[in-house]
Formats: C-alpha cells, sequence, structure tokens
C-alpha cells in the first residue's frame, strides 16, 4: 500500500519572484511507516521537473530558493516513500514565479570627437522578459559627476548625440536599462576627449570704410571678438 501525501503549499494563486525563498508544507500518511520525501520542482506545469531536495518522513516542510525562470505554470511534486519503496505522489496547484532577474547592459567607448558635433554611441542590452527604457548620461569629470541626455526605448541600441559646448579629455557615457518589472543594471563608457574645433569670431570696428590718416600717426584699430569657450589672443 503507497503511503498518501497532500501539499498545502504553495497552492492556487500563489506568487513568489525568481530567487525568493520559497517554503512547501504538507501532510503525508502511511499503513505502517514512512521513510523519506523527495521534492521537485518544474516551471512547465508538470511536462519536466528537476529535484531540488529530500527529507526525512517526520519532516513536514522544505524551503529552497525559488530557480531563475518566469512562468505562471510552476508546479511542485512531492514524493513520499514508505520502508517498504512504496510510493506515494502528490502535485501542488500551479503558481506563478514573477520576474526578479535585472537586465544586462554593455556600452560601447565613443571615438573622439568636437564640440557641436553629432556623435552616435551604441550599446547591448537584454533581459529574460523585456527591456522597457533606457537613460542616457554624461560625464566630463571622469564620472564624478553625470548630467542627463534622453530617455529612449527598450528596443534602442544607439543614440546620436550633440555635443555640447566644452571641452573635456575625461568625458564618460552611462546608460540605465530598465525592464518590465523596472528592474534595472547599468553601465559606464570609457573616457574619450571632446575638443574645440569652433573658432573664434572677429569684427573690426575701426578703420572702417572711408578712414583716412596721415603717416606717422598714430592709428587706433578696435574690434569686438568672441569665442565658444576662451580667446587667447588677437
Amino acid at each position: 500500500i503507497a503511503p498518501v501525501i497532500n501539499i498545502l503549499s504553495p497552492s492556487t494563486g500563489f506568487s513568489i519572484p525568481e530567487y525568493e525563498e520559497l517554503e512547501v508544507t504538507w501532510e503525508a500518511s502511511d499503513n505502517i511507516e514512512m521513510d523519506s520525501v523527495r521534492i521537485y520542482y518544474s516551471i512547465d506545469g508538470g511536462s519536466s521537473f528537476q529535484n531540488i531536495g529530500q527529507v526525512n518522513a517526520d519532516v513536514t516542510s522544505f524551503a529552497f530558493n525559488v530557480p531563475v525562470g518566469v512562468t505562471d505554470t510552476a508546479r511542485i511534486k512531492l514524493e513520499v516513500v514508505d520502508i517498504y519503496q512504496n510510493t506515494g505522489e502528490g502535485l501542488s496547484d500551479l503558481f506563478s514565479v514573477t520576474d526578479n532577474t535585472p537586465p544586462t547592459v554593455a556600452i560601447d567607448t565613443p571615438d573622439d570627437t568636437e564640440i557641436g558635433a553629432t556623435l552616435e554611441f551604441s550599446w547591448i542590452a537584454d533581459d529574460n522578459t523585456g527591456l522597457s527604457y533606457h537613460h542616457l548620461y554624461y560625464s566630463l569629470d571622469d564620472g564624478q559627476s553625470f548630467t542627463f541626455i534622453d530617455s529612449v526605448d527598450g528596443d534602442s541600441n544607439s543614440y546620436d548625440w550633440v555635443v555640447p559646448n566644452a571641452v573635456s579629455n575625461e568625458t564618460r557615457i552611462r546608460i540605465e536599462s530598465h525592464d518590465l518589472v523596472d528592474l534595472n543594471a547599468s553601465d559606464t563608457s570609457g573616457t574619450f576627449v571632446i575638443t574645440d574645433g569652433i573658432a573664434p569670431v572677429i569684427n573690426i570696428l575701426s578703420p572702417s570704410t572711408g578712414f583716412s590718416i596721415p603717416e606717422y600717426e598714430e592709428l587706433e584699430v578696435t574690434w569686438e571678438a568672441s569665442d565658444n569657450i576662451e580667446m587667447d589672443s588677437v
């Protein structure tokens, strides 16, 4: 005569995140004496099971960390064995395992560039359920502080960035990727250089059209000049 086992938890409607501890509880009986209980876990409704542990027959619960894998058809199977090797089996109700795995992301280091240029940078991101969006940032001080650039869809893997009006030998790009349940991961590029390729502008005010002056007299030249960063000399 096979022993009998009834799984008490997890039950219908139960849900748990990946990697969290799940406690399985049961009640079992046998006409003579039980020997042990084997515990199995499935993410496909019971088409396949993996063994996750075994306990003595006097134990009525078992806790384990839920493996990676998001599903609405997780199931526990218990096999109870008596001292004469008769085996009884019990199946839990289906329950859900929710996403608890952050995405992965890696960003490429852009080439050196100039102020005002359109710089394309790219990245590779992945997630077990799906990506929601990416936040993009830049730093001019080797990553000590970052300035927000833009937010793009989760399907995006590149961005055209108009380089700001700043010179830096320690520029970095940072990306922060968020999945569908807002778990996130980030990566920062190596350093690259932003140079100033914009010439200053100068306008001579005097002398102007029609001006005349004798030889050996003092001529005063006046002008106005500006630059996007800083001028050095005239």
